[in-house]
């Protein structure tokens, strides 16, 4: 239950900031309000990472929730990329660039953690070689490249979890 908790959170974050702005037009309102988010966030994902490796949920419900988690990201990095390409045009809007990248790089962070959780979680059930939990740590901090190791990761350990059931 708390990892489902835990991707909620996470795969919202991203679309804080929107919302916010949204509801208000007001800039310090948004970035305080994404801030907060990032806190909750982020003590969210440690209080998972605590609870997962202790062995609390199945290591294919940790797994399948992080790739969900990566693919809800996906039209969030695709709408700040446009934003970010729109204020890279426009010398006023340079600032507007840089906070939008460092937001995505916050993204990526939190929804790294959530995918370094589900590899060690699976390393430690002996689902994930060494090597290939490694690999997939690293990778899971890479933009782009992020979404492609989660969902291997996922197939990889339901392909493995459901051989060694039979």
């Amino acid at each position: 239950m708390k990892n489902i908790i835990c991707a909620i959170v996470v795969g919202l974050f991203p679309y804080v900031p929107v919302i916010l702005l949204m509801g208000s037009i007001d800039l310090e309102v948004t970035l305080l309000g994404t801030a907060v988010a990032f806190l909750v966030a982020l003590a969210v994902c440690i209080l998972n990472m605590v609870l997962a490796l202790k062995n609390k949920e199945s290591v294919k419900k940790q797994v399948f929730l992080a790739m969900l988690v990566k693919l809800i990201h996906i039209p969030a990095y695709i709408f700040f990329f446009m934003i970010g390409v729109g204020g890279a045009m426009l010398v006023q809007f340079l600032a507007v660039t840089i906070l939008i990248f460092l937001f995505d790089c916050v993204t990526i962070a939190l929804s790294g953690t959530l995918e370094l959780t589900a590899v060690l979680r699976a390393k430690n059930e002996g689902v994930l070689k060494t090597g290939e939990a490694l690999v997939c740590s690293v990778f899971s901090f890479v933009f782009c490249i992020d979404v492609i190791v989660a969902i291997g990761v996922y197939l990889c350990v339901r392909k493995r979890a459901d051989n060694t059931a039979e």
